[in-house]
């Protein structure tokens, strides 16, 4: 293993926490948009959410770097970087419960449309366990 290769492992985990941090603004503000008008939850939307989500998630649970070589993966996704991942979806757990519990108690006050709850549920939650994930890597 050279040191360009540990280099450039180093740039590109770099790159990630940056990509991470700000999938995970995109994921959270696309969460939150139009929360308090569920008619713009439509198919289209609902679609490019779910993509979004799903996106997101695969770059959460991989590391990203999909289309890196197998060697600069498994250079950026050293123990450290496995724990981080880990330490980012305990975040998540949390921030899930910490979401649909908020959710639960301001339903006593104002309907909640499921589909929004829902966005807003996983969004958040994918939102924060990236962001969490990105900080822990880049510092």
């Amino acid at each position: 293993m050279s040191s360009s290769q540990i280099d450039r492992a180093e740039r590109s985990s770099r790159s990630r926490a940056v990509l991470m941090a700000l999938l995970a603004t995109v994921v959270a503000v696309t969460a939150t948009f139009g929360f308090d008008k569920p008619a713009n939850d439509g198919p289209v939307r609902g679609i490019a959410w779910l993509v979004e989500l799903l996106l997101a998630l695969l770059v959460l649970t991989t590391g990203g770097g999909l289309m890196l070589s197998r060697q600069l993966r498994a250079l950026m996704n050293d123990e450290l970087s496995r724990h981080n991942r880990s330490r980012g979806l305990t975040t998540g757990f949390f921030a899930a419960l910490l979401v649909g519990t908020a959710l639960y108690v301001i339903s006593w006050w104002a309907p909640i449309d499921l589909r929004a709850g829902l966005r807003l549920v996983t969004g958040l939650t994918v939102a924060a366990a990236m962001a969490h994930y990105a900080w822990l890597e880049w510092r």
